[in-house]
């Protein structure tokens, strides 16, 4: 990622919402979210090609990304990577969401202005722009994973659906079809973004 003074960061890491229907009683305080209604917690990891590397959809909103990203396959696949071949010049990039490990690499908290932790902090924001993209184009073509839409279906369905729209997001980026022309992808960007800051209110970028 050189174009952001940030060598060796291949990839970027969020979580994202999608609303759902209301799971049942037995299972609500799962799916509630900050804002108050229910969705999922995807977990993404993105290249700079608006390309999906991995995809999470298994968890509630109540699953805090910290929690998915320590449960889930890639950070067990990363961590062995690092146990065995050593390797300390790749990285993926995270928000202040996510624990500050080997991977991914998260902010400094609060840095005092035009110091190097600074001077970071927004190269690494500049950088991260990238997988809001991401997720504004996911979303903005499968309008059904926005959050004023919800898909009206059980967890393990609306998880299935939305590993089907990564599956053909994918496939349409590697084709490079062009976006329909009433894609909405900054309204998409801002809803993220509004549910990144309402998941962190201490979000530090």
């Amino acid at each position: 990622m050189e174009r952001f003074n940030l060598p060796g960061v291949i990839r970027f890491v969020d979580g994202t919402h999608v609303a759902i229907l209301n799971p049942g009683r037995d299972r609500e305080h799962q799916y509630v979210n900050r804002k108050g209604y229910h969705s999922k917690n995807v977990q993404l990891i993105c290249g700079p090609n608006n390309r999906i590397y991995a995809l999470n959809a298994a968890h509630g909103s109540a699953s805090h990304d910290a929690f998915i990203w320590r449960t889930s396959n890639i950070n067990t696949i990363l961590q062995v990577h690092l146990t065995e071949d050593g390797d300390r010049n790749s990285w993926l990039l995270g928000d202040s969401g996510y624990p500050l490990m080997p991977y991914p690499l998260t902010p400094f908290p609060h840095p005092p202005e035009n110091t190097p932790e600074w001077r970071f902090n927004n190269a690494h924001r500049r950088a991260r722009s990238c997988i809001e993209q991401c997720i504004g184009i996911l979303k903005g073509r499968f309008r059904c994973l926005l959050s004023e839409r919800a898909l009206r279906y059980s967890p393990p369905k609306a998880g299935t659906i939305i590993n089907a729209c990564v599956i053909l997001h994918n496939i349409m980026i590697e084709r490079d079809l062009p976006l329909p022309p009433e894609v909405d992808i900054l309204n998409a960007i801002y809803q993220h973004q509004v549910d990144e800051d309402n998941d962190h209110p201490d979000h530090q970028n």
